[in-house]
């Protein structure tokens, strides 16, 4: 018979935002001895990985404050969108269980939508690679070098957005989606208040540069 999950899961909002998930018990723990140790849901990642760092090991009683340490150290690995753990009767206690969702790997970078700008130059920008396990912070931060990419080259109204494919279970595509828009030239940069500074000495400090 298995109990009910003793904590919730840590979801990937953990990680994007580094904020600290909250672990409740969903049931009162009875300090019962742990028999044994098991790892479910892991595709690519062995079990003697995931309970490297894990402390907790067969003949310890259950406590929840050691398996909340646990759960993060396993979350922290960086290889798990979630991470939750249960327990499950046995002969002479109980056996715990980490039950793991792993993130997906990225197969393939999709370019759509580059024209003026090369498909493999946008590419290059992108931080995320092939083979790499998907981050959603790595993501927007790849919409920014590509947005700063077009603004560079002078297309300041590009649109860009990113987006994923599954492949399967484990694997997905990433997809950058670029609308370029038209390029513009900047005629005049003007400063409206400033007092402190001549706007020859402001103008050297921007990026911006008039193009006329």
């Amino acid at each position: 018979m298995t109990a009910v999950l003793l904590f919730t899961g840590y979801a990937t909002s953990f990680a994007e935002t580094g904020q600290a998930a909250t672990v409740t018990a969903a049931a009162s723990a009875v300090a019962e001895k742990i028999t044994a140790v098991r790892v479910k849901g892991n595709r690519r990642i062995e079990n003697a990985a995931i309970l490297q760092s894990a402390r907790v090991k067969a003949g310890d009683l259950l406590e929840l404050d050691k398996v909340e340490a646990d759960l993060r150290a396993i979350y922290k690995l960086g290889h798990f969108q979630d991470v939750q753990a249960q327990t499950e009767q046995a002969p002479g206690g109980v056996v715990l269980e980490y039950i793991v969702v792993e993130k997906p790997v990225v197969r393939e970078i999709k370019i759509e939508g580059a024209k003026e700008i090369t498909p493999d130059k946008v590419r290059a920008a992108v931080e995320i690679k092939p083979n790499s396990i998907f981050s959603a912070k790595e993501l927007q931060k790849s919409i920014l070098k590509v947005k700063k990419l077009y603004s560079d080259e002078g297309y300041y109204l590009a649109e860009v957005v990113g987006d994923t494919s599954r492949r399967s279970e484990t694997e997905l595509n990433v997809i950058i989606r670029v609308k370029e828009g038209k390029k513009v030239l900047i005629k005049t940069i003007s400063f409206d208040g400033n007092r402190g500074f001549k706007d020859k000495k402001l103008k050297k400090a921007m990026e911006t540069s008039e193009q006329w």
